[in-house]
């Protein structure tokens, strides 16, 4: 079934009509209100559903991801993270989201850490997704303060107070979930004793969801056995807009994955999908900056086709940066994060592929249309077409019996110079793009769990008819967006001015001695660390060793580690530290 935008033409409406009230009505009893809403803090109105999708309706079928917000115009229809690998006798398992017109492949909840399992009281009760904004902690701490809350004359909004911060110990599920600010440090969520949830932003959405609690009748494939912890945040504090404008049209997405299953995966790829409309949904063109980790989707002309979204005159470019990917394998000889440099330690897999394919709309041959099955959304995850042949560098891609070579970027070029290969200068056909940004491959341990995530930018330009494709505008508001993402000190609006004053994170400044190191290590602050937590990490993201700090000088033993390179991080209530370890 193709499904329809909402900016697509009324013949097209017509006759998938009929399926799509069919289509809406059995999945109505999945919608409410508390398992989607908007992330709308800025200059962008985007509906985050929780079953890994977004920016899309589910009640009508239209896209949501606005931009003015308040405009009528959109830029991007849907959006999901997939996820695939092979089992150790080569079993390919995978999920992955797109319109649900078959059905899903997540569910709410965590999975408990022994069988890897959820229990249906268990997701039904994480089955929605909570949203808080600084403002909403602002009040909360000036009530804590003067105890209003603690005599209960302030109540709370009823995401800080039900935030799911700690899983069911007792029945398998992890004590810690969703961030928060332990103020007595009990390791126990309770806004009576000031404790609040830790967001990024000034507008964060949270959710959790698995890919187990069921069979996958979205890809057809057998699950992973993954939990995601999902976080949509954006910002409008002025401190910070002040600095970085285009902040003001960028929102971020943090996925928090985990393996709970007692199996590896190898040859994970984990990337990014998007059904990025410009607007009409049938007049745009893809590419992107492998050197820059970004992909874009614009207008094929300088005035987006009419329909009722359409953005007319000076459509925008939307773009999609990678911020933070997993771990890539040790030694494996690939230039991960495209950063000119190999097997660096701690090296990222970032940006590894980008793939494109189309709607099943349009003149374009079956093989470069949607997915259908587990195998054809792996493939376009490593840059594979659905027959299995690699994208080739010229024309569209799709060239079977062509000699040109096999490359893991699709239109790396650049089209407002019409340098290298971009769709405009080789005048492909527009339509419906969708494209993947692939990150990997590596190995997905039991236990182990990886951080991703990304930015989504959209770029105006109304000095020329040519800036429905200023690539170089787009490129330079996201090197803004990439050095606020890695400044240390970013400007905040939490405004902490009460007596609990300790709450931002400051910088621990470790020592680790000896290092590299055999037996132990000495770890010293001129800080305080009584109380707090250090964690070891090895080089594919794996907690190897936990522990709770007890003396001004604490003494690590290492003589279970193997050789190889770690992470020490050290975090207490109010302060956060790492450190590179060599273990020989």
């Amino acid at each position: 079934m193709n499904f329809p935008h909402g900016n697509l033409d009324i013949p097209k409406l017509n006759n998938m009509k009929k399926n799509l009230l069919i289509l809406f009505a059995a999945l109505a009893a999945g919608l409410s209100s508390q398992t989607q809403a908007y992330l709308d803090i800025n200059n962008v109105k985007a509906l985050i559903m929780n079953r890994n999708d977004m920016f899309w309706n589910l009640a009508n079928g239209m896209a949501s991801y606005e931009v003015p917000k308040n405009s009528g115009k959109h830029c991007n229809f849907a959006n999901s993270v997939w996820i695939g690998g092979l089992d150790g006798v080569g079993q390919l398992k995978i999920a992955g989201m797109t319109y649900r017109q078959n059905g899903v492949d997540f569910w709410p909840g965590p999975l408990d850490t022994v069988s890897g399992n959820i229990d249906n009281t268990t997701s039904n009760n994480f089955d929605k997704v909570w949203k808080v904004t600084t403002t909403d902690i602002n009040l909360f701490l000036t009530a804590f303060a003067n105890g209003s809350v603690t005599a209960n004359t302030f109540t709370p909004t009823v995401d800080i107070l039900t935030w799911p911060a700690n899983g069911n110990v007792s029945a398998g599920y992890s004590h810690y979930l969703a961030p928060f600010v332990d103020v007595n440090s009990d390791g126990i969520y309770n806004p009576n004793s000031g404790d609040y949830p830790k967001i990024k932003g000034d507008q964060m959405i949270y959710y959790i969801c698995n890919d187990k609690k069921s069979i996958h009748t979205e890809t057809q494939g057998v699950p992973l056995g993954i939990e995601m912890h999902v976080s949509a945040y954006a910002y409008n504090c002025p401190a910070i807009l002040a600095l970085y404008p285009e902040l003001n049209n960028t929102t971020f997405y943090n996925y928090k994955v985990f393996n709970r299953s007692s199996f590896t995966h190898n040859q994970t790829m984990v990337g990014i999908w998007s059904d990025a409309n410009i607007g009409n949904a049938q007049d745009d063109h893809v590419g992107c900056d492998p050197a820059l980790n970004i992909g874009y989707a614009y207008n094929a002309d300088s005035v987006d086709a009419a329909g009722p979204t359409s953005y007319g005159n000076y459509p925008p470019i939307v773009s999609y940066q990678m911020l933070k990917g997993p771990f890539a394998d040790p030694l494996d000889g690939i230039d991960n994060d495209n950063d000119g440099s190999t097997d660096e330690p701690f090296e990222e897999t970032k940006f590894n592929t980008f793939m494109h394919y189309n709607n099943n709309v349009g003149p374009f041959p079956p093989q470069t249309t949607n997915p259908s099955i587990g195998l054809h959304y792996y493939n376009y995850l490593r840059s594979f077409w659905k027959d299995g042949t690699h994208l080739k560098g010229d024309s569209t891609g799709y060239l079977l019996g062509n000699s040109s070579p096999s490359v893991p970027h699709a239109f790396p070029g650049d089209p407002q110079t019409n340098t290298g290969w971009n769709e405009y200068s080789k005048n492909n056909i527009a339509g419906d793009r969708r494209f993947l940004i692939g990150n990997g491959p590596f190995a997905f341990l039991p236990g182990a769990a990886f951080d991703m995530e990304f930015s989504i930018l959209t770029t105006f330009d109304s000095s020329s008819v040519a800036g429905h494709k200023n690539i170089s505008k787009m490129k330079n508001q996201n090197a803004s967006i990439k050095n606020f993402y890695n400044s240390s000190n970013k400007p905040s609006c939490l405004a902490i001015t009460t007596s609990i004053n300790e709450k931002t994170d400051q910088k621990l400044n470790l020592t680790i001695l000896p290092n590299p190191a055999s037996d132990f290590v000495i770890i010293q602050s001129p800080s305080s660390l009584i109380g707090a937590e250090v964690s070891v990490y090895n080089s594919l993201g794996q907690l190897v060793l936990s522990d709770k700090i007890n003396s001004s000088s604490y003494k690590m033993e290492l003589k279970d580690l193997a050789n190889g390179m770690y992470v020490i991080e050290v975090r207490s209530q109010t302060m956060f530290g790492n450190s590179k370890l060599i273990k020989n």
